[in-house]
């Protein structure tokens, strides 16, 4: 059984009000889902207790998850959440 780290109360509390203020109750699901599902990855990774396999359907609901967020309009907050660029960010490539 993969353990999930635990975050202060307070700081949960904060992040709740914060989010019942700026999104709807789909939203804030999602956002919730999302925030779940990236804490599991990382203590699953850290833990080792699960194969590959297992681990690729974590990146997979994952990444579910986060489209659910950008097809409700919070794919910025998702995108930080999670780490990634945001979608339709600029994305700056060098030439060789």
């Amino acid at each position: 059984m993969i353990s999930i780290p635990d975050v202060a109360a307070s700081e949960t509390a904060e992040r709740d009000e914060r989010r019942s203020k700026e999104h709807t109750p789909l939203q804030r699901y999602f956002l919730c889902r999302l925030e779940h599902l990236h804490a599991l990855r990382r203590a699953s990774r850290t833990e080792v207790l699960l194969d590959d396999e297992d681990q690729r359907l974590i990146d997979l609901v994952m990444y579910g998850a986060w489209r659910d967020c950008v097809d409700e309009g919070v794919g910025d907050v998702a995108s930080r959440l999670v780490g990634v660029p945001a979608p339709g960010a600029n994305r700056t490539t060098s030439a060789a």
